[in-house]
């Protein structure tokens, strides 16, 4: 008997691929400001914020990778079989991009040490 690869080529009208495609470019924008920030760049926006910044660098780049995750199996056709492991990948991303996010900010709230390096040269 013949099953039907995960990845199956089906017909997809224009406009999912015009929503996917544009979807993955603005969220690739999200590597090189992560990328930055884990070498200690603090954004304009965050120039309050110095301490934790690399793990909100950290953070920037998970939710890049959970956007891969639901995005390209679906750009390239995954049927439903794959939804599942998708979404327990995608959502544990996610989870690590915020809890990254809890500990940059309670970082910054008790003033603990930075463990060394460019953040203690960023400021306002």
């Amino acid at each position: 008997m013949h099953e039907a690869p995960v990845f199956a080529h089906h017909h997809m009208d224009s406009g999912k691929w015009t929503l996917y495609w544009l979807y993955l470019s603005v969220m690739t924008l999200l590597v090189p400001i992560g990328l930055a920030m884990i070498l200690g760049w603090v954004p304009p926006w965050d120039r309050k914020r110095v301490d934790g910044v690399r793990l909100r660098g950290w953070g920037f780049l998970a939710v890049y990778a959970a956007g891969l995750v639901f995005v390209v199996p679906l750009a390239i056709g995954a049927t439903g079989d794959s939804a599942g492991i998708r979404n327990v990948i995608g959502i544990g991303l996610l989870l690590t991009a915020v809890g990254l996010n809890i500990a940059a900010s309670m970082k910054v709230r008790r003033g603990a040490p930075l463990t060394g390096g460019a953040d203690s040269h960023f400021g306002a």
